[in-house]
């Protein structure tokens, strides 16, 4: 949002801004009819759970609409940061650190953003020939992240050839649960398990922020969003936006 409104202003425009409804059933095409009630000159949806209309949808007539998402549409440019990519990256860094045994920890199954993650990183061990090893699932939340991190525990005191090394959680929430969760089990990180998270939303937040991470440019997004709501362009596109790997003090190499 904040791209989007520091765009705004580069063109002197407007934002004019309405919220669909949290849990409550909503379609792409009741959002931009409520919006193009509005005076707007372009677009921008942001779906960040499936509309059941994502593929009928079709745009109001003469309002350029571009829709946030990882999903190409056939008649609208849609924009995301790299969801895939992100987690494609994190993995090969865990197995390139010696960490073929992984747990993923996951967000909330109807979140495309976690989709996509879990799937970057199920395809990237495939890709390498490691087995994924069963997926936990949290909420984005810190606690949810403290639950599993209280599983991954128990795992690596049992011991075993299976025993993880590392965990992958699906932002940093959930990364600073599992390792509070893990530290209280008596546990270091790194020297005992490494842990990566995504969106490096800690900083800032929590004093002396440890956490190795990825870095969207979610400013990038936003103004690429605006830019292509109000440009003249006709071309339909799928944009990623590549995100950049933040190396702090969690993961330890064990490559022997």
């Amino acid at each position: 949002l904040e791209g989007i409104m520091q765009a705004a202003r580069e063109h002197d425009f407007a934002v004019t801004m309405i919220e669909m409804g949290g849990d409550k059933p909503y379609t792409l095409a009741d959002a931009s009819r409520r919006m193009v009630e509005r005076p707007v000159d372009g677009m921008i949806l942001n779906m960040n759970r499936m509309a059941p209309d994502f593929e009928e949808f079709v745009p109001q007539p003469g309002v350029r609409t571009v829709i946030l998402s990882m999903y190409a549409h056939p008649r609208c440019t849609t924009i995301d940061s790299d969801q895939y990519g992100s987690c494609e990256l994190l993995t090969n860094y865990l197995l390139e650190h010696g960490h073929s045994n992984m747990r993923f920890v996951a967000g909330p199954e109807n979140s495309i953003s976690s989709r996509f993650r879990e799937a970057g990183w199920r395809d990237t061990l495939g890709r390498a020939h490691v087995d994924a090893a069963p997926m936990l699932r949290g909420d984005w939340s810190a606690d949810s992240g403290y639950a599993m991190g209280e599983r991954i525990a128990a795992e690596v005191l049992a011991g075993g050839s299976q025993a993880p090394t590392a965990v992958l959680a699906a932002n940093d929430q959930m990364a600073l649960g599992v390792i509070a969760a893990l530290e209280n089990a008596g546990l270091s990180v790194p020297d005992d398990v490494s842990v990566v998270g995504i969106d490096d939303a800690l900083e800032g937040l929590v004093p002396h922020n440890r956490l190795t991470t990825l870095r969207f440019d979610l400013r990038g997004v936003g103004k690429l969003a605006f830019e292509a709501a109000i440009g003249e362009s006709s071309s339909i596109e799928a944009i990623h936006v590549p995100s950049t790997l933040v190396e702090r003090s969690t993961v330890r190499d064990i490559r022997g």
